[in-house]
């Protein structure tokens, strides 16, 4: 037990701190109530439990940091302004492909880099351990591993779900969130030549008129957490479906052709780097359509200041979309 305080609560330094959260959490590992345990420190047991999430939310903020260092990396390897082998530029697609996959749990990157990374090796080599890879492979690998993730998987801070394909949207068969992303950035990116001013209030106009390419409706509450989710990923999404779509940047992990996919995509060096130049000019183009307030919402990854924009055609609109903002249009000056 720590020393008592009187009077007024005792301040405790950070090493009293981690020896009270160490006993308190040996005790609830034992099966103790919180209450009873507490009482072994000397804290209560509400002051321990912020000093864990305190400590928790730090963690993830510093793996915020490092997912966001990762990302802007593997963009710099993938766009062919820095050397790389072929591990280098692997770790680099896994770092993209997680990030893509799971915007908002960036701070788990290297414990997704290193489940992919396993997967991709155990499929290719046929290999159960790690010594039966061959040497040289083993090697230029393992210090990719994060074994921390295995610990994170038993006690819940890793998430990594079962299924890394994205569920069709709303139950439509083949149209995932991605589907979605490239419609709505195509809408910002496209509106002006109509004479439409794109907002997120008329990309939820839309959305509510059924005016994409699939009839699905949206309540305004589940539109604002699928933007908050997804803006930072739209313009990527765009690239890809309308100027890359052989690229694939969705390789699945369950599938047993995982690990050509993502050979594909390592030699596949001139059309990944394009995919990035013109990331760049539509995410440039993309943030300068929102407000200052939406833009500084979110995150997005920073572009090597070498790679050269590459501006990609605006797809036109359909008329479904059009009719939809039409229609809106006039409901509002009625």
């Amino acid at each position: 037990m720590l020393p008592e305080s009187k009077g007024r609560a005792k301040r405790y330094n950070p090493a009293e701190r981690t020896k009270a959260i160490a006993i308190y959490e040996v005790y609830l590992a034992r099966g103790m109530t919180a209450a009873s345990a507490a009482e072994r420190t000397g804290v209560p047991a509400k002051t321990l439990d912020r000093w864990i999430e305190g400590g928790r939310a730090r963690v993830r903020q510093e793996g915020v940091e490092e997912g966001r260092v990762a990302v802007n990396r593997a963009i710099e390897v993938l766009s062919g302004v820095s050397d790389s082998n072929h591990a280098v530029r692997c770790i680099a697609i896994f770092t993209f492909l997680s990030w893509r996959r799971w915007p908002l749990h960036i701070h788990q990157i290297s414990h997704h880099i290193s489940l992919l990374l396993s997967t991709y090796l155990s499929q290719k080599y046929k290999a159960r351990f790690f010594s039966d890879l061959p040497q040289d492979i083993s090697s230029a690998f393992i210090r990719f591993i994060d074994i921390r993730s295995l610990s994170g998987l038993l006690n819940g801070e890793t998430v990594f779900p079962q299924v890394f394909e994205l569920d069709d949207f709303e139950g439509f068969r083949r149209y995932t969130r991605r589907d979605l992303n490239a419609e709505i950035a195509s809408f910002f990116l496209s509106s002006s030549r109509y004479g439409v001013k794109p907002t997120i209030a008329k990309v939820y106009d839309v959305v509510d008129a059924m005016g994409f390419s699939r009839d699905f409706s949206m309540g305004p509450n589940a539109f604002r957490a699928f933007w908050r989710e997804n803006v930072m990923l739209m313009p990527f999404d765009y690239v890809e479906a309308y100027h890359y779509p052989q690229l694939a940047f969705d390789p699945d992990p369950e599938r047993d052709d995982f690990y050509s996919s993502i050979d594909h995509l390592i030699e596949n060096t001139r059309d990944v780097a394009g995919f990035f130049a013109s990331s760049k000019w539509a995410t440039a183009a993309f943030h300068q359509l929102l407000d200052r307030r939406a833009r500084e919402a979110f995150w997005s990854p920073d572009f090597p200041e070498l790679v050269t924009p590459k501006p990609v055609p605006d797809v036109p609109l359909d008329d479904k979309i059009r009719a939809a903002i039409g229609t809106r249009t006039r409901r509002k000056t009625r």
